[in-house]
């Protein structure tokens, strides 16, 4: 007996609209640029969540030109470090989207419950600005940590997340004076005492 009329109409507006979406996507560009920066801004925004969430599934993996140029920041940093006989304190790593994390501990940048940094601080700031600096197409986040003691004496600040951005803040005002680098590049955030590293009683 065959399928009823309105079947036919029906099955050519589903073509139809098929045909549609699939010529919109070939007509549309994706630059690799933006789509890397959008996609950074979902992990950050994402952070909070275990990492079995699934959020990290979609991203994929790095091109090879990427990491190679990761890892050679990576070495040039370590080196630097070496150096400076600072190469177990702070930690150089490597992140899910190809990019390279420096984990720099608080004894290092600043005082307690302060911000501005460090006068020892200065120049191992300076020899991660100079690597940095060499990359003017790469995108920069700096995050700022505190642990979880309330603050007493600091009444310059509201909180600890007041005080962890404005650490953040230093630390992007000295990298972008140092080492040359656009404040369009870099994203600060403001981390507080929400995603510790370690106990209030180890000391860094």
């Amino acid at each position: 007996p065959g399928a009823p009329g309105w079947m036919a109409t029906f099955a050519d507006l589903m073509s139809l609209l098929l045909t549609f979406f699939v010529l919109l996507l070939s007509f549309s560009t994706i630059s690799d640029d933006k789509f890397n920066q959008a996609l950074m801004s979902l992990e950050g925004g994402f952070k909070p969540f275990p990492k079995s969430a699934g959020f990290i599934t979609l991203i994929p993996k790095p091109p090879k030109a990427q990491n190679e140029e990761a890892a050679q920041v990576a070495r040039r940093l370590k080196r630097r470090l070496q150096v400076r006989g600072l190469e177990r304190k702070v930690k150089v790593e490597y992140d899910a989207l190809g990019g390279v994390k420096i984990n720099l501990p608080s004894s290092v940048l600043f005082e307690a419950s302060e911000s501005t940094l460090r006068p020892a601080a200065l120049p191992i700031i300076q020899d991660i600005a100079e690597v940095l600096g060499a990359l003017p197409e790469s995108f920069f986040e700096v995050q700022g940590h505190t642990d979880s003691r309330p603050l007493t004496n600091a009444i310059q600040f509201r909180d600890n997340y007041d005080l962890s951005y404005q650490r953040a803040h230093s630390v992007t005002e000295q990298l972008v004076a140092t080492g040359g680098i656009s404040v369009n590049q870099f994203e600060i955030h403001a981390i507080g005492a929400g995603q510790p590293i370690a106990t209030n009683s180890r000391i860094w």
